[in-house]
């Protein structure tokens, strides 16, 4: 066997990666959940060079403009009830909107890196991606550990003034 039919069977340094959509995908890549565009989400797409991802970012910052908005237009309307329904309903709307957004990105993640960035081989575009999704566990653990402080706090304090 040639070494060029042995790069060709391992996948060494034949990849087509980086073309965009003249990228052939493999079957390898295409059918993994990707974790870590699902969880770092327009951040692992910077640096995948995957800008689509960047509509998270604008959707995130949307959430709190437009609590920012209504509430001084819900101070003064005669129906406050209704308004904070209304807003409510478009937050929640948005939210399950990233939701499904954190999903496709974890859905086509894979397909989209292979695409638009290079990568020697496949096995090197697996050991990328799954740094990405370290960091993303990483970034979850904190935030979660962070979010949780006020509950977990005074309970593990037993009373304890600090």
């Amino acid at each position: 066997m040639s070494f060029e039919n042995y790069k060709m069977q391992s996948g060494y340094d034949t990849t087509n990666s980086g073309l965009g959509s003249n990228s052939t995908v493999p079957d390898s890549v295409a059918q993994k959940f990707n974790w870590g565009a699902f969880l770092l989400t327009w951040i692992w797409g910077v640096g995948n060079y995957t800008y689509i991802t960047l509509v998270f970012l604008a959707i995130q910052f949307l959430i709190p403009l437009l609590i920012t908005i209504s509430i001084p237009y819900i101070t003064i309307t005669s129906e406050p009830l209704f308004c904070i329904i209304s807003v409510g309903s478009v937050i929640i709307a948005l939210l399950l909107l990233l939701i499904g957004l954190s999903i496709l990105f974890g859905i086509k993640g894979n397909k989209w890196a292979w695409q638009n960035k290079h990568f020697e081989n496949i096995q090197a575009f697996h050991e990328y991606q799954k740094k990405w999704a370290i960091a993303g566990i990483i970034v979850l653990l904190y935030l979660s550990i962070l979010f949780l402080m006020p509950v977990l706090l005074p309970v593990l304090m037993n009373g304890r003034h600090v």
